[in-house]
């Protein structure tokens, strides 16, 4: 065998006579090579199986594509669900009518309607109030369906104890978009013991109601109507106005107040706070006048002794 670093012929020797160097076996180097990519136990005849990547495995994609479709489905069936629970129009125009029937304005006026009938009829009543009858009432009982299959509504509800302690019930057909008048269906005095009719309960009366009012719900287009202006109560000593002036040596918060009752004050106040540029309060001031009649307006002039205000707020007006 010859040394594979310097050439000379070694026979059988494990190192080279010439240069030393280690005799190996290259042979069997070479067996322990491929040795070493097949088992470890060294069997040669049983390579070990090398794992594909995930990416390419037919299950893995096939896994993919099961859990798209499922998500697919699931988006879908989502979608006819919100489509399934929207309100059909004639839900929302049960509402637009609703609007537009049960407001306080409206029902004072049934109130009062049904009051003058009793009092021409010679009872008083004490007490009373009125209720609009329609689908915002049941909404969360019925569907709409279910709701036009019991043929309820269309009308006022009205309840009141008379001046002598016994119970009126009724109900009032009115439409206060079309200027109709009110029309009493029913209207019964009761007590623990008895019922007296002034008009008499009639179903083809309350039927007609119901005819009414879906028709239109059925005909009347979806919009919302503008909703009643609320009136802002009128304060009995009303601020018009504010202002502010100096004279070169003294300044003064003036104003005018308004008597807007139909009585006369003996005594009224403003009360006022001061603050400086940066609304640090630095102080207040105050006026009054005494007899201020009905209707008469005050110009009110409050002296400002603090020379760092600049600023000021009414915080209140008080009489008596």
């Amino acid at each position: 065998m010859f040394c594979p670093k310097c050439g000379a012929d070694a026979g059988n020797a494990k190192f080279c006579p010439e240069c030393g160097a280690p005799i190996g076996d290259k042979k069997k180097s070479a067996i322990d090579d491929v040795a070493n990519q097949f088992s470890v136990d060294g069997d040669v005849n049983k390579p070990v199986r090398r794992k594909k990547p995930l990416l390419k495995r037919w299950w893995f994609w096939a896994l993919i594509v099961i859990v798209v479709i499922v998500a697919i489905a699931s988006s879908t069936g989502d979608t006819d669900s919100e489509a399934a629970s929207t309100p059909e129009p004639i839900t929302n125009v049960y509402a637009n009518i609703a609007a537009i029937q049960a407001t306080q304005a409206n029902y004072a006026e049934v109130v009062e309607y049904v009051g003058n009938y009793l009092l021409e009829q010679g009872y008083d009543i004490s007490e009373s109030s009125a209720e609009w009858i329609g689908y915002s009432k049941y909404i969360d009982e019925y569907t709409v369906e279910e709701f036009q299959s019991i043929a309820l509504g269309g009308y006022y509800s009205v309840t009141g104890v008379l001046s002598t302690g016994e119970t009126v019930t009724g109900r009032v057909s009115m439409y206060w978009d079309e200027g109709e008048e009110p029309e009493i269906i029913d209207l019964t005095i009761e007590t623990e013991t008895a019922e007296t009719p002034l008009i008499a309960y009639d179903e083809a009366k309350l039927q007609q109601c119901w005819a009414v009012y879906n028709e239109r719900a059925e005909t009347a287009p979806e919009t919302t109507p503008e909703p009643t202006p609320v009136s802002t109560p009128v304060p009995d000593l009303e601020l018009l106005d504010t202002d502010s002036y100096s004279d070169g040596y003294l300044s003064y918060v003036t104003g005018h107040i308004r008597n807007n009752t139909d009585r006369a004050y003996s005594y009224v106040q403003v009360s006022i706070n001061l603050y400086d540029d940066e609304g640090n309060q630095v102080g207040s001031t105050l006026d009054n006048i005494n007899n201020l009649a009905p209707g008469d307006t005050w110009y009110f002039e409050a002296l400002i002794l603090d020379d760092s205000a600049t600023q000021f707020s009414v915080v209140d007006i008080t009489g008596f």
